[in-house]
């Protein structure tokens, strides 16, 4: 049985409690959740621990898949004109958080309430390929991967044909877009943030091929916006309502 890090778990807890149901300051906001990540990151020492921290720990699946999303989406909205604070809730409510703002128009700081809901964009099989490589050092990918007896994984190189993979991503995108949509209980000003989790870097032309695609074929008219980025260097768009 491998020896848990109890370290990690109390800076996730604490992290956790926090900031729920609690209103900071967007840029605080964003540099507790980096700060704590980092953190917990820096306790990983064997393979055993970072499989039981990234790939178990309740809290760090929160702190990964709703509260860094959030951060991406404040750090790149965040702005002398565009302020904001972030009331972010573990419950099971319609949302995840809550960005009270305050934007710069016509001479004076206009108010408005604006709530987050944040979703993962990720091949089916991304969990085996992660847990690939925290077992195994590296993993050829999602698409020739199963799993063994004994939790072992084989994961296999897969060709594919040009833009095939980035095509089918783009389906699925929208996909989790029109899901979204058919939930009645999203308040018309809401920000759907979409962390996308793609199996490898996507070079300049991949990404603009991915984002070109994604505007063409998405028209949202559920959400306020669609704030859509890759969690590898942050590149981002945002689709806003029809």
């Amino acid at each position: 049985m491998p020896m848990k890090n109890i370290e990690y778990e109390k800076i996730a807890d604490n992290l956790i409690r926090t900031l729920d149901n609690r209103r900071h300051n967007g840029l605080l906001f964003s540099k507790f959740a980096i700060q704590a990540t980092k953190n917990i990151l820096e306790k990983i020492k064997t393979k055993e621990q970072a499989f039981l921290i990234l790939c178990k720990n309740r809290n760090y699946k929160k702190i990964n898949e709703e509260i860094m999303p959030i951060s991406v989406y404040v750090v790149s909205k965040y702005s002398c004109r565009h302020q904001m604070v972030i009331e972010w809730k573990s419950g099971n409510q319609s949302y995840d958080a809550i960005a009270y703002n305050q934007i710069f128009k016509e001479k004076r700081f206009v108010k408005s309430k604006t709530y987050l809901e944040v979703t993962t964009l990720q091949h089916k099989n991304a969990h085996l390929a992660r847990e690939d490589v925290i077992k195994n050092g590296i993993s050829a990918g999602p698409y020739k991967i199963k799993s063994l007896p004994g939790g072992k994984i084989k994961s296999e190189p897969a060709v594919l044909p040009d833009y095939k993979d980035i095509d089918e991503m783009i389906d699925k995108l929208c996909d989790t877009i029109k899901k979204k949509e058919s939930n009645p209980h999203y308040e018309p000003n809401t920000v759907l943030i979409i962390s996308c989790r793609f199996p490898y870097p996507f070079w300049d032309n991949e990404w603009e091929y991915f984002e070109n695609g994604a505007k063409k074929r998405i028209k949202s008219e559920k959400f306020q916006s669609v704030f859509i980025y890759e969690n590898m260097l942050e590149r981002k768009f945002e689709i806003n309502r029809a």
